[in-house]
């Protein structure tokens, strides 16, 4: 969506410049290796040929040239129906901060971390359910991704008196990056982890009985989960990716599906909502010893084309 200067609002798709100039100064240009393109904030102003002067929010599918496993400056392009224009914006090295914090002040100081930086937080002592809430929700949920916070590593592994993750406890946390849970939990909640893209490693003790459908769904970046095998309901494929029922019968999600998925000979049931949310999937096989495939196993696989 466009705006001009009537305030009146016309689609993108109609807008025909002869020339787009980035007009916005507040866009994100400091990135840390492997990030992903954050437009929010950035703007161009295109001129049409009878001079009409818009501002056009700037969206992912307009930048190219952008890669952040390459560090030093990089020139990004935007095209908008044809015309382009770039910016730069310097890709740093990754440095990780580790921080001690009891359970008790652990979300007071992540709220003080700096943004943008990455940490590994270390927290120790014994978690009520009070103070896991108040971690949970330091911890920044951001349904719309647009926020920055600090990149964090949650480590619990020192502390006690933590027994489950609940229901949507971590959803939307874009800010995680890692989680290390300590022995005693017992039990992960559905969507526990629901949409933590920037979050590529979880360390699972051997304590875990249940991990229920989708906790780790939309995690983008995770392709593998420590999930031991003593684990007596749950365990992951031998790649990693697929997190299956004790006996392998049932596809509880695949993480961070993408490409050509084949499910294994042998599962019986693809479960509620296994693979909902794999944008880039486009393409299942499913063995013959499959025999039911739960509600909305499918949903928003958006390039899903071939099943």
């Amino acid at each position: 969506v466009v705006k001009d200067k009537h305030e009146a609002y016309v689609k993108v798709s109609e807008v025909k410049p002869t020339v787009i100039t980035v007009n916005s100064t507040t866009h994100k240009t400091s990135y840390y290796q492997g990030d992903d393109i954050n437009v929010a904030n950035l703007t161009v102003e295109a001129t049409t040929a009878d001079g009409t002067k818009l501002t056009v929010n700037v969206t992912p599918d307009m930048i190219s040239g952008f890669d952040s496993s390459k560090l030093g400056t990089q020139t990004v392009t935007i095209t908008l129906n044809g015309c382009e224009t770039t910016y730069n914006v310097e890709v740093k090295d990754i440095k990780v901060t580790e921080i001690n914090v009891t359970a008790s002040d652990a979300a007071d100081k992540i709220k003080e971390l700096t943004i943008g930086e990455y940490y590994n937080v270390k927290v120790s002592g014994e978690i009520t359910g009070e103070i896991m809430g108040n971690i949970c929700e330091a911890m920044v949920r951001d349904p719309a991704g647009i926020k920055e916070t600090a990149r964090i590593k949650l480590d619990l592994g020192n502390t006690t008196g933590l027994t489950s993750i609940g229901y949507g406890a971590f959803e939307y946390c874009r800010s995680m990056t890692g989680i290390v849970l300590p022995e005693g939990v017992t039990y992960i909640g559905y969507e526990a982890f629901l949409s933590c893209s920037s979050l590529t490693s979880v360390v699972i003790p051997d304590s875990v009985t249940k991990i229920e459908e989708r906790a780790f769904s939309n995690c983008v970046k995770l392709t593998k989960i420590n999930v031991s095998a003593n684990n007596l309901n749950y365990c992951t494929s031998e790649d990693g990716k697929i997190l299956y029922n004790k006996d392998k019968t049932e596809l509880i999600e695949y993480l961070s599906a993408s490409g050509d998925v084949e499910i294994p000979d042998g599962v019986i049931t693809i479960g509620r909502e296994a693979l909902c949310g794999s944008s880039n999937l486009t393409s299942v096989t499913i063995p013959d010893s499959v025999k039911t495939v739960g509600m909305s196993a499918f949903s928003y696989c958006r390039s899903l084309t071939n099943v």
